[in-house]
């Protein structure tokens, strides 16, 4: 596979296939400058992404500048480790809307969510960045979909109703050996119908349920 397919692939999978949302709430805007939670800086990288109506350079400026206004709050942050979770997506997300003309520069966030898989930090961040190296390790030459799918599992295992990580798992199903295992991925985007989005995040849940929805259509059509 060239570079061009994996850009695309992670361009998809990377909580990036966010086009034909139909009916998600509609967000609070919040400026980059007045970001001061990880809520906060999740909620405007989410509308960063389902914008369709702009440009990769548009959205790699603005993912710089809230990477910028993350950065800040980190000194002075109660858990360090969201911040970094958060930080290692944004990395993700600038060197994917850069075409990842330098490869080597995904090894950065590869390496902070490294960090937080092996620390003592709770089960719920562990889970996010569990999530995000599975979708960097599936996808990011050299590709080890094996560990990929391994780390999908530990997720769900102890967070089996993740709208974020049943979806990113199913993306994977449905792209792995050669689509072979799409039924394991139809199955998986019916169960995210099904599932209820975070009260504090329900734009960026309620998308990916449309999404969903989207998939299971096409899906049932092949």
């Amino acid at each position: 596979m060239n570079q061009k397919n994996y850009i695309f692939i992670i361009l998809i999978l990377i909580q990036l296939n966010f086009s034909l949302i139909l009916n998600a709430s509609s967000p609070t805007i919040i400026t980059i400058e007045e970001v001061k939670t990880t809520d906060d800086i999740e909620m405007k990288w989410a509308i960063i992404h389902f914008d369709d109506s702009k440009d990769l350079d548009i959205k790699v400026e603005l993912y710089e500048k809230l990477l910028t206004s993350l950065e800040n709050l980190i000194p002075t942050y109660s858990n360090p480790s969201e911040l970094l979770i958060w930080k290692a997506i944004l990395l993700a997300s600038i060197a994917e809307g850069k075409k990842f003309t330098a490869l080597f520069k995904i090894q950065e966030p590869i390496k902070i969510l490294k960090s937080i898989v092996n620390s003592n930090d709770s089960d719920i961040l562990q889970g996010l960045a569990k999530t995000n190296l599975a979708i960097l390790k599936a996808y990011v030459p050299p590709a080890d979909p094996t560990s990929a799918e391994k780390l999908f599992n530990e997720v769900l295992t102890k967070f089996p109703n993740s709208i974020d990580a049943n979806y990113n798992f199913a993306e994977f199903l449905e792209k792995v050996d050669d689509g072979k295992r799409k039924k394991e991925a139809l199955d998986l985007y019916k169960k995210i119908i099904t599932l209820k989005p975070r009260e504090n995040q329900t734009y960026a849940d309620e998308s990916l349920i449309q999404i969903a929805k989207n998939k299971v259509i096409k899906l049932n059509q092949k």
